[in-house]
């Protein structure tokens, strides 16, 4: 069968198979996923930082990925936010040398170890951070906001509630009058 998700092509896979290919596949909550899809066009052989390159020209932010479920003998499943997966075997991590200690930091710890400037609260002068929030709603997901620490007002660039990318956050938060 084959079909196409968000820009990436792929063949099914049996959702109990731990497939030896890069795979990846549509999480509905901690009970349902979808089968497994092989990522067609990629190559098996492929470093970490090129992986990140090629889920950003699917038009996902590669900064959401991380490790928070499955790791084993044969692979590890990196979420992308709360509703995407990938498969990556261990033969792709072993041989092009992976960091799954970044990928196993939480998304907060690496936010606070970056150095993000933003300009002060437009309605009160205090200061901004930015934060993770999850949508916990029917088909949300995660995402980015800076909020004010001191009068909890905030901006987002999508759907009112948060962006997909830090960049797009910290670049409407500091361009607001």
């Amino acid at each position: 069968m084959s079909f196409r998700v968000d820009g990436i092509n792929g063949i099914c896979h049996y959702a109990y198979d731990k497939p030896e290919v890069i795979c990846f596949r549509d999480v509905a909550d901690d009970a349902h996923a979808s089968y497994w899809y092989e990522w067609q066009g990629i190559s098996q052989n492929i470093s970490m930082e090129q992986f990140f390159e090629e889920v950003e020209k699917c038009g996902w932010s590669a900064e959401k990925l991380s490790v928070r479920a499955l790791e084993d003998g044969s692979g590890v499943i990196i979420d992308h936010g709360l509703r995407h997966q990938f498969w990556i075997p261990m033969s792709v991590i072993n041989n092009y040398d992976w960091d799954l200690e970044y990928l196993r930091t939480s998304l907060e710890d690496r936010i606070e170890s970056q150095d993000i400037r933003l300009k002060p609260c437009p309605f009160c002068g205090g200061k901004a951070k930015l934060m993770v929030i999850q949508e916990l709603r029917i088909g949300g997901d995660e995402g980015f906001v800076i909020q004010c620490e001191n009068c909890h007002m905030n901006t987002a660039t999508i759907n009112g509630m948060y962006s997909p990318n830090s960049a797009d956050v910290v670049e409407a938060w500091n361009q607001r009058k």
